[in-house]
């Protein structure tokens, strides 16, 4: 049976055996495709595709070798071309859950992907109308698929992301700021440091800096104890769930004495390191 792997951004196929070479000759020519891809050698890559696409229109690999064409034009801004690929893909009848391969995802997702390559360069053209279309393709229409709660949060946190851009973008911070404030804490599923970047951001456009003060140490003085593994704070009117994992990084140089802590005096420890609170203290 044929594997398929695809890498964060690319899609690769494993060669066959020499005894189904027959039927692998589109996958080899595939894979000289994805090799320039990998060597960076852009241009090659995409007459490489492109001449896969040529030779074999009827290959499985078809979505595959239209996605990296997407990829790569991205590479050498060319951003114009990509729109066609990736509008293409998105008006295509390619399965979203073909099989992604090996143990990284299960999905191919191609519409899912396209559309967040979409929204990505029409938020570098400036044009939000058409970036938020894409933003709610991926959210709601083309869904990210997992089989880890990992890489779920992941997803949750770059759509929050996405959505508060488009409203930085508006000049509406407050729907940012919003979006934003499930993600204040790390839950230790994925990093939510893009989302306190923006959501530091959103504050700035919103308050002055002693009004950020008056609000995060107002956030602090409402800090309630459940239990040992639980506590809360209210922070703009919303009560957010705090989570003790930053205190257990191993990267954390505090890491021995954090260990020693409980109680009220480890979740205010989380809230003297968090990477935002801890600049308005």
């Amino acid at each position: 049976m044929k594997k398929l792997l695809i890498t964060i951004t690319l899609f690769s196929s494993f060669l066959t055996s020499s005894q189904e070479m027959e039927t692998a000759e589109d996958e080899i020519s595939f894979e000289k495709a994805v090799t320039h891809a990998y060597r960076e050698e852009n241009k090659k890559a995409i007459e490489s595709f492109t001449s896969f696409l040529n030779q074999y229109p009827d290959s499985f690999l078809k979505p595959r070798a239209k996605f990296n064409i997407g990829i790569v034009l991205r590479k050498l801004s060319r951003n114009d071309e990509a729109i066609l690929i990736f509008s293409e893909i998105l008006n295509s009848d390619y399965n979203e859950k073909e099989s992604y391969g090996g143990i990284i995802e299960q999905y191919a997702l191609y519409k899912n992907r396209s559309a967040k390559e979409l929204a990505e360069i029409y938020f570098e053209k400036k044009e939000y109308k058409k970036a938020s279309d894409y933003i709610y393709l991926f959210d709601k229409k083309y869904k990210y698929l997992h089989f880890c709660g990992n890489e779920m949060r992941a997803d949750d946190i770059y759509i929050a992301t996405s959505y508060a851009k488009l409203f930085l973008a508006q000049n509406k911070p407050e729907k940012a700021i919003s979006k934003l404030l499930p993600y204040l804490f790390d839950d230790g599923l994925a990093s939510n440091s893009k989302a306190l970047d923006i959501l530091e951001e959103s504050l700035n456009m919103k308050y002055s800096n002693q009004e950020i003060k008056v609000l995060v140490n107002t956030a602090v003085k409402s800090l309630k104890i459940k239990n040992e593994d639980e506590a809360n704070i209210t922070f703009l009117g919303k009560k957010i769930m705090l989570f003790d994992y930053q205190l257990y990084n191993p990267r954390n140089p505090n890491l021995n004495a954090n260990l020693e802590l409980s109680g009220r005096e480890k979740f205010e420890a989380v809230l003297a390191s968090h990477p935002l609170f801890s600049k308005y203290f």
